[in-house]
Formats: structure tokens, C-alpha cells, sequence
């Protein structure tokens, strides 16, 4: 099963902003998230159907 990923516009804009080391590190991360099982999941405690992975100092939410 694979999904489609959408990236809002203001996720775009930031990655503009930081190194690119780190930019090419949370774009795999985020581009890893088509197929679900190659993400290890962590539910965000209080939040129904929302989960997080970290990439060095930074966390992605989704």
C-alpha cells in the first residue's frame, strides 16, 4: 500500500531556510512516508491519528 504525500506550503518555505544536510535528511524522511512501514510510528500522546518521527532536531508531524 503506498500514500500520497502533501507538504503544506509553509513546510516548503522553512526548508528553505535551514542547511542542506539537514533539508535532504527530513525530505527523505518525508518522501519515506509513501510507504508507511518504513517509518517506525510513535502516537503523539493526546492526539487521535497523529504521529511523529524526528529527524536530528527536528520533528516531524503526521
Amino acid at each position: 500500500m503506498s500514500y500520497e504525500v502533501r507538504v503544506h506550503r509553509r513546510v516548503e518555505k522553512f526548508l528553505k531556510t535551514i542547511p542542506k544536510t539537514e533539508k535532504e535528511r527530513l525530505k527523505s524522511l518525508i518522501l519515506s512516508l509513501q510507504k508507511p512501514s518504513a517509518v517506525s510510528h510513535v502516537k503523539v500522546k493526546g492526539e487521535e491519528g497523529v504521529y511523529r518521527a524526528r529527524v536530528g532536531k527536528y520533528r516531524v508531524l503526521y
